[in-house]
Parts: structure tokens; sequence; C-alpha cells
């Protein structure tokens, strides 16, 4: 039995599954062993914040 898992909660993603595919935009970034991924990621996270506008007082 197979089982789809949509998210973008990555914690959760690699506790759950075997098989990890990344799209973005509507393109395959990486399918593959989850293993694999957090070699080619080593394992860093990162995130982004958009700021429409900087303000110094």
């Amino acid at each position: 039995m197979r089982i789809l898992l949509t998210s973008h909660q990555i914690d959760d993603v690699e506790r759950l599954c075997k098989r990890i595919i990344l799209i973005e935009e509507g393109e395959i970034k990486f399918d593959g062993p989850k293993e694999k991924l957090s070699q080619l990621t080593n394992s860093k996270r990162s995130s982004a914040v958009e700021v429409d506008a900087v303000h110094a007082d």
C-alpha cells in the first residue's frame, strides 16, 4: 500500500516518509530516499523572511 503525503512541514515528512519528492514550481527538484536528501543539504536548514520595508528610528 502507498500513501501520498503533501506537506511543507519537513520535520513531519522526514519522520514519516522513506522517500521524498521535492517539487518547485511544477518541476521535480529531488526524488529519492530521505537519507540522500539530508546528505545533499548537509542537514542544514534555513529560513527566509520577506520584508516590504525597513524603517530606522
